[in-house]
């Protein structure tokens, strides 16, 4: 829809990907929200969104937008890093445990294998490290 009129005012044009080329709720998508969270969290309308993507919102909507964005994005980073660094730790602590209860059951199969004259028949493990695990993955 455009208002009629000179062609040299402002047109409230509906923005859309066939009219400007560019899918502005798939770029919401991108930066890991909605237009719908964006415009609730800074108080702008979801039309001047729509415009922000397209270059053609005014510089404190940009301004604010940026900023929004920058903040949402380092949060996720964040706190994927923090939930992640729990789960390699318990990993770690997996990887310890199985390696301490290896060496226990070893050390009991060698009384075993003492007392009933038999030989090993596959070679001791070695413990693997934590460069080597993410290596591998």
């Amino acid at each position: 829809m455009a208002q009629k009129g000179a062609k040299s005012s402002y047109i409230n044009e509906y923005l859309s990907y066939q009219n400007c080329g560019v899918n502005i709720t798939q770029f919401y998508y991108d930066m890991g929200t909605n237009m719908f969270c964006v415009s609730k969290e800074t108080g702008i309308s979801r039309q001047a969104l729509a415009r922000f993507v397209v270059y053609r919102a005014s510089d404190d909507t940009n301004n604010i937008v940026v900023r929004y964005l920058e903040e949402k994005i380092t949060k996720d980073y964040q706190e994927t890093t923090r939930q992640n660094k729990r789960k390699i730790e318990s990993l770690r602590q997996k990887v310890n445990a199985a390696w301490e209860l290896y060496l226990k059951r070893e050390e009991l199969l060698e009384e075993y294998r003492k007392k009933h004259h038999v030989e090993r028949k596959h070679p001791m493990e070695r413990r693997v490290t934590e460069e080597e695990i993410f290596e591998k993955s």
